[in-house]
């Protein structure tokens, strides 16, 4: 293994000298400028992150370099947690605890504080700072615990918790140089004391294969996942493109893995409810770094699981990959990179996990955008970057060394010997199958169309862009934004699965997917996608109850071929009756590796406050049927007839004289009816009053679903945003001591009937993660809780500062959203097809809103639909 990891190196090695320059020291990526960070008289790091995206709030973390591992004493280290989250000695009354949750802090997964092998990280999320004193306030409940090393006789805490082995990161709506002033001057009090020395990182190789079988699990499927472990970045390299462009190629091995896993089950015929890739960096933990694929099938195909992972696992180890498949994978991950160029809504939870890694393991603090431009501007030929890639594949993967496979099965009928056979039989001769990797034929696009003539331009008012009709009735709103080098689309049409005669019921569901599902301009769809991907396009289609959507992105310079694709996928479509077949046979599986998911959660608690109603918009694991196929082409072909029923949104970087042009050569080749359909009309009611259920899951949770009829105007809307945020700082100051946390959903539904829903969902939270003398609740006790919160929503208590500080949330939040492509694709759409503005005048409707208004809102909720849906662990 040295020599693999030796070759692995220079690889690395030869790869950053054919990107960057200098070659003598590895680039570094320019850290995100919202980061102010440094060091304090007493040793204590901080980093500031200036993040105005969730207004008149801030996340605070302490990170401390000592974990469970340290003197393998995990006693003390989860005693020490603990009570520093019962003290505060700086502030009178309460705890550490109390003070966050009374400042709007919501406990997560892990509760208040995440205690790792390495590491502790109290992390308080959302405190409100409605004045100066809760940020000063807030602070000094941290720099408590940071000196507890200097206030305990404890031999322990003293020489594990110096404060130069802790660090301070505070991310929201703050001024760095005020927050640095205050921390300065508040370091004082807390004097430096020696640092520890810490356990160091080694790695350890294994030379033979570790097969496990787990039969500790539920369901009637089989998961095998193959890990291999990989070792981590040297830390004085962490900082630099290494482990940028180590992640891009474990990335692009992912996807290459998981396509071709894909295609040997279609073409052995057999179903599978899963087929994923994992790769864990060296910013998560101290530990070895990991790449797994993983795959779920029938318990009667584990053989199948075995020899389709090893199959295709061996041949990529073996270098029989394409140049194309590495560059297909290439765009694939770099477009997952996209959203981060145009969304300026930052998370203060990420930014604490990047100051998190960048204090324990010297992780880049770059932005996402910078690691984008990096993986996007690499000055090396295919040829060279295919055989970078097999190398570094060739390093890291191996049929015997640093490799563990796990079967979860319940009763697995074979032993750990049967699999491990199996899998070095396949894996010696896998056989190769040269049709894995073969393309589909040649892609046929629209050429010009019939003339036709553009009518006068309107203006657009909600938007401040513009109309156009053309004489065949095609419609166009297109809005300029400074979104460099982009053009976001979207096609919306009237015209919803609720419209599709004979439809099963629940198969509305599914009609999103059929797209996928067809060979388009005479090739496959995987095909058609990466002949889109070449061009920088991507393409997503939504269908729901009364409106259908194809959206996505391309580049500015590509007009032409958004119109050429469109008319592919409009006119040039056919079902692919062997995607299909596949399909239905995948789908079939997927509701028992999503039980016990939100997603089954959620489809579960639909059914019981919407029972006997045809057309869910949750996927409920029906048998679809080959009608399914018919019954969605049909329905895409009366939407292709009648093109002029709906808009082409175009918002972006557009050239107006470049758009007329496109426009007048293709869109003639749009079929319009002449006139517009009438929305089918569904009626439905959602059963009244509560209904309580109670199920055997993996783990305990419990979900109350509550849903009330709310006229959708836009001043509604805003309400209800507002309205939802109170009740989860409610609900969250209730739960604290039941060791579960808590979470608040709501959507504004305006088909099939105008409701407000809301979802409170509480899930097991880390004990270990509260303040000592904390006990987790059963399901039933928690639920108790919870109802005292819903017993009556009218009475709810918030002050006049919480309304304030949400209504400002929501101003800000709302203006940066206006920033984006994605929100006005959105609201032109809404406007146009569901006759709802819910942008002009916001601001004055947000501040329009009273307490009286959020009490009756939830008042009427309370009063409204409830579904209690409880999971209780049978393990």
């Amino acid at each position: 293994m040295k020599i693999k990891n030796n070759r692995l190196l220079a690889t690395l090695a030869s790869l950053c000298i054919a990107i960057t320059v200098p070659a003598q020291n590895l680039h570094v990526l320019p850290s995100d400028p919202a980061i102010t960070k440094g060091s304090l008289g007493n040793g204590l790091k901080y980093y500031v992150v200036e993040n105005k995206s969730q207004k008149g709030s801030a996340d605070f973390a302490l990170i401390q370099k000592a974990g469970l591992s340290v003197q393998n004493d995990t006693a003390s280290v989860l005693s020490y947690a603990q009570e520093a989250l019962s003290s505060l000695p700086r502030i009178k009354g309460g705890t550490a605890q109390d003070f966050m949750t009374r400042h709007g802090m919501t406990p997560g997964r892990n509760g208040f504080v995440k205690i790792s092998d390495d590491a502790t990280v109290f992390h308080f999320e959302d405190i409100l700072l409605s004045d100066a004193a809760v940020l000063d306030s807030t602070l000094l409940v941290i720099l408590d615990i940071v000196d507890r090393v200097s206030s305990t006789d404890d031999p322990f805490v003293k020489q594990w918790y110096s404060p130069s082995d802790q660090a301070v990161v505070v991310s929201g709506d703050v001024n760095a140089k005020d927050v640095v002033t205050r921390l300065s001057l508040m370091s004082y009090m807390t004097p430096s004391s020696p640092s520890a020395t810490h356990k160091e990182y080694m790695w350890e190789s294994m030379d033979e294969p570790v097969y496990v079988i787990n039969d500790d699990v539920s369901g009637d499927l089989v998961t095998l996942k193959a890990t291999w472990r990989l070792q981590r970045t040297l830390k004085e390299y962490m900082n630099t493109v290494q482990p940028v462009i180590v992640e891009g190629f474990m990335n692009d091995l992912g996807v290459i893995a998981t396509d071709r896993i894909k295609s040997y089950f279609r073409q052995h015929g057999v179903p599978s409810a899963n087929v994923s890739y994992d790769y864990i960096d060296a910013t998560e933990s101290l530990s070895d770094e990991s790449f797994s694929v993983s795959v779920s099938v029938s318990r009667d195909n584990l053989a199948d699981a075995i020899v389709a992972v090893a199959h295709v696992m061996s041949l990529i180890d073996s270098g029989a990959v394409t140049s194309d498949e590495v560059q297909r994978a290439e765009r694939l991950n770099v477009e997952s990179y996209i959203p981060y160029l145009t969304s300026p809504l930052k998370d203060n939870g990420e930014y604490v996990d990047i100051c998190t890694s960048s204090f324990l393991y010297n992780a880049s603090l770059a932005l996402k955008t910078e690691v984008m431009a990096f993986h996007a501007s690499k000055a090396v030929s295919d040829e060279k970057e295919l055989s970078l890639f097999n190398s570094i594949v060739s390093a890291s993967i191996d049929g015997q060394k640093n490799l563990i496979v796990e079967c979860s099965m319940k009763d697995c009928p074979v032993g750990t010997d049967d699999i491990r056979d199996l899998f070095e039989k396949i894996w010696s001769d896998p056989r190769t199958d040269a049709a894995e990797v073969a393309a589909s034929d040649t892609l046929t696009l629209a050429g010009p169309g019939p003339k036709v003539k553009l009518k006068m331009p309107k203006s657009e008012p909600m938007s401040g862009g513009t109309i156009w009709t053309l004489s065949n009735g095609f419609k166009i709103i297109f809005k300029n934004m400074p979104v460099k080098d982009r053009i976001y689309y979207s096609l919306s049409m009237n015209g919803g699965y609720a419209s599709i005669g004979g439809l099963e019921d629940g198969e509305g569901a599914y009609m999103s997917d059929f797209l996928s599902l067809c060979r388009i301009g005479g090739v496959d769809n995987r095909t058609f996608m990466d002949r889109m991907g070449e061009q920088g396009m991507t393409m997503t289609s939504r269908i729901n109850l009364s409106n259908s959507i194809i959206s996505g992105q391309l580049p500015d310079d590509r007009l032409d071929y958004l119109f050429q694709t469109l008319l592919a996928v409009m006119y040039e479509r056919e079902p692919d009756e062997d995607a299909i077949m596949a399909y239905i046979a995948d789908e079939g599986l997927k509701k028992s590796y999503q039980r016990g998911t939100v997603h089954e959660r959620i489809a579960a608690i639909d059914s019981v406050m919407c029972p006997d109603y045809p057309y869910s918009p949750y996927k409920s694991g029906i048998r679809l049927g080959g009608g399914f196929a018919a019954r969605a082409e049909r329905f895409f072909r009366n939407q292709a007839a009648k093109a002029d029923d709906g808009y082409l949104v175009l918002v972006g970087d557009i050239d107006e004289s470049k758009l007329k042009k496109a426009v007048l050569t293709y869109c003639g080749n749009f079929r319009t009816a002449g006139r517009m359909s009438s929305r089918t009309v569904v009626s439905y009611q959602p059963v009244s009053g509560t209904t309580t259920y109670t199920v055997d899951g993996s783990c305990n949770s419990v979900d109350v679903v509550m849903s009330a009829p709310m006229s959708l105007t836009a001043d509604n809307y805003y309400l209800a945003e507002v309205a939802s945020m109170l009740l989860r700082r409610s609900v969250s100051n209730a739960v604290v001591a039941t060791g579960m946390y808590p979470q608040v959903k709501h959507v504004c539904k305006i088909y099939p009937q105008e409701r407000f829903n809301v979802m409170l969902t509480l899930n097991e939270a880390s004990v270990d993660g509260f303040a000592a003398g904390t006990v987790r609740k059963d399901p039933i006790e928690s639920l108790s809780v919870l109802r005292s919160v819903l017993s009556d929503l009218s009475s709810i208590e918030f002050t006049d500062a919480e309304l304030a500080a949400c209504k400002a949330e929501l101003k800000q939040r709302t203006a940066i959203q206006k920033e984006t492509p994605e929100y006005w694709l959105s609201a032109i759409t809404k406007r146009y097809l569901d006759g709802k503005d819910f942008s002009t005048g916001a601001d004055a409707k947000i501040d329009a809103i009273t307490g009286a208004q959020v009490r009756s809102l939830l008042s009427s909720l309370g009063k409204g639909s409830r579904v209690e849906y409880i999971t209780e662990s049978k393990l």
